[in-house]
């Protein structure tokens, strides 16, 4: 993660990364939704890398209802 958000982080939101992220700090996670189908396989994904970004629940329940 570049330094400058690494600080915004820190100072700008009060969240100490390296406690969260059981010591190692440079990491940000990147949240990911998927849709399994009854066989396992991954039938829809959302992942996107700016964590401020989710999938919206009405795609999720689109991708379920699209389930064979």
């Amino acid at each position: 993660m570049p330094e400058f958000l690494a600080e915004h982080m820190r100072v700008d939101r009060k969240l100490d990364l390296e406690k969260i992220n059981n010591g190692n700090g440079n990491v940000l996670p990147i949240p990911a939704t998927f849709v399994l189908g009854k066989d396992g396989l991954v039938t829809w994904r959302y992942v996107n890398v700016d964590y401020r970004t989710r999938s919206e629940p009405d795609e999720i329940i689109e991708a379920l209802k699209n389930l064979s």
